[in-house]
């Protein structure tokens, strides 16, 4: 399926709707963090697989609300750090090591980004942010779906083929 065939599909429309099925939550919730594991090549550091096999562990209930409450602090900690990297001239009050090694892996996450997708630099801090906010909201999602928070910049960050191998062409 190609890029302008995933904007016809309208995932964001349909999985609103599946989303409100309660026996269709755990799927929606496995799909987004399938999505999710589509972006870890854009992620440096460990946090985005190390969490997955946790957040994913929670659904089989096999790991501890307080493990994914863990692994839910760690990937907003990696999105708010995305943010402050952009932010000229922030205060962090972090140790030194601790904010060059991220620092480090942003700059690795804008290198991947702009060679595989082809982007200007501002093109690609703006790619590296909306994805970093997207991974928070599904992992936001695994703990329990709010009212629906996704847009039209997430849905670059979902699947068509993954939509389609987990809910089928009929999902209305």
């Amino acid at each position: 399926m190609h890029l302008k065939d995933a904007r016809y599909m309208k995932i964001i429309d349909k999985l609103k709707v599946i989303s409100k099925n309660k026996n269709k939550e755990v799927l929606v919730k496995r799909y987004l963090l399938d999505c999710c594991e589509k972006s870890i090549r854009f992620r440096s550091s460990r946090v985005l697989p190390d969490n997955l096999s946790v957040a994913r562990n929670y659904l089989r209930r096999r790991a501890s609300s307080d493990k994914l409450f863990r692994a839910l602090w760690l990937i907003e900690g990696e999105a708010f750090s995305t943010e402050d990297f952009f932010k000229p001239n922030i205060f962090l009050i972090k140790s030194k090591l601790r904010f060059y090694s991220e620092q480090k892996h942003i700059s690795n996450d804008l290198l991947r980004i702009r060679i595989s997708k082809g982007l200007t630099h501002l093109e690609a801090q703006e790619y590296l942010h909306e994805l970093a906010y997207f991974i928070d909201q599904a992992f936001t999602c695994t703990w329990r779906i709010p009212e629906w928070f996704f847009n039209e910049k997430n849905e670059k960050f979902m699947c068509p083929r993954l939509f389609l191998r987990y809910f089928g062409s009929n999902t209305e």
